[in-house]
């Protein structure tokens, strides 16, 4: 059903009753639990890495810190080698003199989300074999982004020294913290901006091809180095319209002039407002149809929220039990990250607190898909409900609707006609009086 709903064009479908009460039940059951989960969890690796990255800063003067000090140097250590152990010696292994951080523990936080998050995408795909209405092309694109997510995590956690991975890791956490589902408003505004990329195809393509042409005729003309001087030198001649500096160059040839000019006019006046203009339209008619695509991509997080319950547990703890293991598994989580900041000897026991963090986020991460009002997980073969069909019932306001003409007509000729039959029997019952023959009285 949701499958159908996720590929429907019709606006009006998510209006009916029907498909309203299914998407509220799913969504309030457990999905929207799985989509705040996601969003503490992706401000909580933003905090840690934002304080790493003052970490960092702190370790660049961390020598000079040490002389004023009095505390010895090595002159061959580096900035990110300096720790403070328990003799106050320098040391490997724990924050920085001055410096209350430890960095290990974003990274360990961060790598305990990749493996959970690995485990919920093998969860949809075990949901999809398991159900064979499950729709697998939407596996494929939805589940690929997370696969390449899980696994930008964990190499991260692995090799956090990789500059690369940390910036790409960082755009990709930004990024998530859009990823709310539960707030409609902020949707329906990014939902136009996320659906461009995929009707720019074609213009894209013509820009991009224009952009590599006139690379390589710089390339040729000036036989410098592809990267980074000439392609340097080629977006700033087409993206900011930097022309050369005759006053500086005055060996500048008249055909470099000419290139210039021609690049100018063709890709900065004529491509550029062609894109442009293409966005435009593009944005004004996503923004039309708002409200079905956020309709549908909701439908499409609730069809992925059912495939992985097929195969997690969904009743393990009751309606009580789920706030309760949820802010216990939350208190055990924050004390680990406090305790890894605060102690000095801490970064000893990274295997230890690496492991609670990803049973604590595990958890919680069963504890959304937990069913203890039976909505969707499927009862177990003792029960007395395993053979018996289970109804949704749903209640819907109705407002009092204006009479027509017609019909207030027709109430008014009942109504007449009642009154008709009250003198009938009114009339009837005092003829009936009239000639009945009065009884006489006795003599007592």
């Amino acid at each position: 059903f949701l499958d159908a709903l996720v590929a429907a064009d019709d606006a009006e479908i998510f209006n009916t009753h029907v498909v309203r009460a299914c998407l509220q039940s799913v969504w309030w059951g457990g999905a929207y639990r799985l989509d705040l989960l996601q969003l503490v969890i992706t401000v909580m690796g933003l905090v840690l890495l934002v304080l790493g990255q003052f970490w960092e800063r702190a370790a660049q003067d961390a020598p000079e810190r040490m002389l004023e000090k009095g505390m010895p140097r090595d002159a061959n250590a580096t900035s990110k080698s300096y720790r403070v152990g328990a003799d106050s010696s320098v040391q490997e292994g724990g924050p920085v003199p001055g410096s209350w951080f430890s960095p290990s523990i974003a990274r360990e936080f961060i790598g305990a989300r990749g493996f959970v998050d690995l485990f919920h995408e093998l969860a949809l795909l075990g949901g999809t074999i398991v159900s064979s209405k499950s729709n697998w092309s939407y596996f494929e694109w939805s589940s690929m982004a997370g696969l390449l997510k899980a696994g930008l995590a964990v190499s991260f956690w692995k090799q956090d020294d990789n500059g690369y991975a940390h910036v790409l890791l960082i755009a990709v956490y930004w990024a998530r913290t859009l990823e709310v589902s539960s707030c409609e408003v902020l949707m329906r505004e990014l939902l136009p901006i996320t659906q461009l990329a995929k009707s720019l195809g074609p213009s894209t393509v013509v820009c991009i091809t224009g952009m590599c042409a006139f690379t390589h005729a710089k390339w040729v003309m000036h036989n410098k180095a592809l990267w980074p001087d000439t392609i340097y030198d080629s977006f700033s001649l087409l993206i900011t319209a930097g022309m050369p500096d005759l006053y500086s160059q005055t060996d500048t040839p008249n055909i470099d002039l000419v290139f210039a000019y021609g690049a100018v006019i063709c890709f900065s006046v004529f491509f550029l407002n062609i894109f442009i203009g293409v966005l435009s339209e593009v944005y004004a008619a996503e923004k039309a149809k708002v409200a079905l695509n956020f309709q549908k991509q909701k439908c499409g997080y609730c069809l992925a929220f059912l495939t992985r319950a097929q195969v997690l547990p969904g009743r393990l703890l009751s309606a009580f039990a789920i706030p309760v293991v949820l802010l216990l598994t939350w208190a055990v989580m924050t004390a680990i990250i406090v305790w890894r900041c605060l102690s000095t000897h801490s970064d000893n026991h990274q295997n230890f607190s690496f492991v609670v963090l990803v049973i604590c986020q595990m958890v919680g991460l069963l504890v959304c898909y937990q069913d203890p009002d039976d909505r969707w997980s499927k009862p177990s073969r003792d029960q007395t409900l395993a053979d018996k069909p289970r109804y949704l019932w749903m209640a819907c306001p109705v407002e009092q609707l204006e009479l027509s003409a017609s019909t207030s007509m027709e109430q008014q000729i009942q109504e007449m006609r009642e009154e008709v039959k009250v003198l009938k029997e009114v009339i009837k019952s005092k003829i009936f009086r009239s000639r009945t023959p009065a009884t006489p009285c006795s003599a007592n």
